[in-house]
């Protein structure tokens, strides 16, 4: 499955609100199926540069993590967050999770996210 997805990412001009001061923020594309995703990835480039894999995980991970809460308060607990205190980071992360899990179910049907959860799992 991973094969029939094309994969572009080039480093970013906004470099700012990095995980970290060693992370370098890229912006990718994945195109499959005369549709197409942009999204931002973050890594450390002295360990890994991104690619599809990586990504397509990272994706994956965030739309589970939207779709296996039931809200934004599950959410909150299920990370680890204080809803009191970090509210609207929260909400942010949790949108941006919701908006990957929309983006991923409009360009992929079922079988096919499960699929491509598979062959990353190998």
């Amino acid at each position: 499955m991973l094969e029939k997805i094309n994969f572009s990412c080039t480093e970013s001009e906004n470099q700012n609100e990095l995980f970290t001061v060693y992370h370098t923020r890229f912006d990718c594309m994945i195109k499959y199926n005369g549709k197409q995703f942009s999204f931002p990835y973050q890594c450390n480039t002295t360990h890994s540069m991104p690619n599809l894999k990586v990504c397509m995980e990272c994706l994956l991970l965030d739309a589970n993590a939207f779709e296996n809460t039931t809200d934004i308060l599950d959410f909150a607990e299920e990370f680890g967050y204080d809803s009191y205190l970090d509210i609207a980071k929260i909400r942010k992360i949790y949108k941006a999770c919701e908006k990957t899990y929309n983006r991923l179910h409009k360009m992929f049907i079922d079988a096919e996210i499960e699929e491509l959860e598979k062959e990353i799992a190998e």
